[in-house]
């Protein structure tokens, strides 16, 4: 529903879509305007047509991503099969039944992050600011991309004349783009808004303490099924955080050091609910 809202009104152009916002205490999810942004203009300003176009523009995004990591496990002599895990992933199915902006932040960020492999400078760019326009934490993605610059650059340094400075000159795009776009588009809405949205909807715990709440929550939980569930589930979380901490130590590659820090913000969560996870 809040995503159908502001595809009404992508631009925040009315003040009836901030009172809105303000008044169920969703604001910061005016951060994440590229979904419903796209959902209309695939609605060609017809707003009847917004609640499918958000679901569409969902679908096409998750069959996008799944057939992409096809292709990209066949050319590294993989089963394309393997992309199924991809495709099938709980949040991306929840977002996309739900229309939410997961599905397009996932498939962005991954698309930024391979573009930048391949070294096509500028799709990385724009992917990259389509995610931290669909969900802010997207943002660690484009950390990353800088850190392996920086990294790349000081392998460099002392090897040949300049070759440090022409990778910062060539991976400039791919982070300045995002954090430009982001910081404007921040800069609207916190206008719009009337105070810093950001530090508005900041919410952070000490390291752990989220994870433990959630623990005791499923403890208690009276029913033996659920507790199971969300025991399991955080297993598998906590799990994700150490190996993607092994693979940045192993190879800091922009994917392993987004990975990464993706993993630890996790730590320092505020969970709502089991959907959260």
């Amino acid at each position: 529903q809040f995503f159908y809202l502001q595809a009404r009104d992508p631009l925040l152009v009315h003040n009836s879509t901030i009172a809105s916002f303000r008044g169920v205490g969703q604001a910061f999810r005016m951060q994440r305007v590229a979904y419903p942004a796209l959902a209309y203009a695939a609605a060609a300003g017809q707003p009847g047509a917004i609640p499918w176009t958000l679901l569409i523009v969902n679908l096409i995004v998750v069959a996008s991503v799944t057939a992409g990591f096809a292709v990209y496990c066949r050319a590294r002599g993989w089963s394309g099969w393997w992309a199924l895990g991809v495709g099938l992933l709980a949040g991306l199915l929840t977002g996309t039944v739900r229309d939410l902006s997961d599905p397009l932040a996932i498939a962005s960020v991954l698309g930024g992050v391979m573009a930048w492999g391949r070294q096509r400078r500028w799709w990385a760019a724009s992917l990259l600011t389509v995610a931290v326009l669909a969900r802010e934490p997207m943002g660690f993605a484009v950390i990353a991309v800088g850190i392996d610059a920086l990294i790349r650059a000081g392998r460099a340094r002392g090897r040949r004349s300049g070759v440090s400075a022409q990778i910062i000159r060539f991976a400039w795009p791919a982070v300045a783009v995002p954090a430009a776009v982001f910081v404007l588009w921040h800069g609207y809405i916190d206008a719009r808004y009337g105070s810093n949205l950001a530090s508005s909807s900041l919410a952070f715990l000490p390291p752990f303490k989220g994870v433990a709440d959630e623990v005791r929550h499923a403890l208690d939980d009276p029913s033996r099924r659920n507790a199971v569930w969300e025991l399991c589930y955080l297993a598998l979380m906590c799990a994700g955080i150490a190996v993607s901490v092994v693979l940045a130590a192993i190879r800091a590659s922009p994917g392993a050091l987004g990975a990464a820090l993706f993993g630890l913000l996790l730590l320092v969560l505020v969970f709502g609910d089991p959907w959260s996870y």
